[in-house]
């Protein structure tokens, strides 16, 4: 008969740390594993429930530990259960890894975002340019400098319209104290 304070998948002690295969503890193995009923001998005890519609592979974990340690559960309803930290790890290794599909579909967006941008590039007739640059000091010997292009077309029609500058980017140099 399985009890809710030891691991399903080892029989280890989820309070003292003690394996009940080989000895015998005095805990309370019928209270839920807490923080504060456990000792520092276990760090981690992993609630679980057993649901029959989850992973293939996590069903088949599960029936494989109910039939080695005769616990008699029926794997057609639910029930809860816990773990030891090394029998989650290897319940959780047998889960669907979602995050990698995850990030395929991620990479698809991104290609689609670089095809989009090479459709948007806009090819600027260099002679028709003139590139403006900005050179600023501050105080503590800083210099930063801007660099713009606008065209010469831009700089004929100033008088009547607003110009608009682009800014290409900004270069900080720092002296090394």
């Amino acid at each position: 008969m399985y009890k809710i304070g030891t691991c399903f998948g080892c029989q280890k002690c989820l309070y003292c740390g003690v394996n009940l295969k080989i000895e015998i503890c005095d805990c309370n193995k019928t209270a839920k594993p807490s923080r504060k009923n456990r000792t520092d001998l276990v760090k981690n005890a992993f609630t679980r429930v057993f649901n029959p519609i989850s992973n293939p592979k996590q069903i088949d974990f599960i029936k494989n530990k109910n039939d080695s340690f005769a616990y008699g559960f029926d794997l057609a309803k639910g029930f809860q259960f816990s773990f030891c930290s090394t029998c989650n790890s290897s319940y959780q290794r047998l889960s669907n890894k979602k995050s990698k599909s995850n990030n395929s579909s991620q990479r698809v967006r991104t290609s689609e975002n670089v095809i989009q941008l090479e459709e948007n590039i806009e090819i600027i007739n260099v002679e028709s340019t003139t590139e403006i640059s900005q050179e600023s000091t501050t105080s503590d010997g800083s210099t930063f400098y801007n660099k713009s292009k606008r065209s010469n077309s831009e700089t004929e029609n100033e008088d009547s319209t607003e110009l608009e500058i682009e800014v290409n980017y900004k270069l900080s140099i720092k002296k090394a104290d």
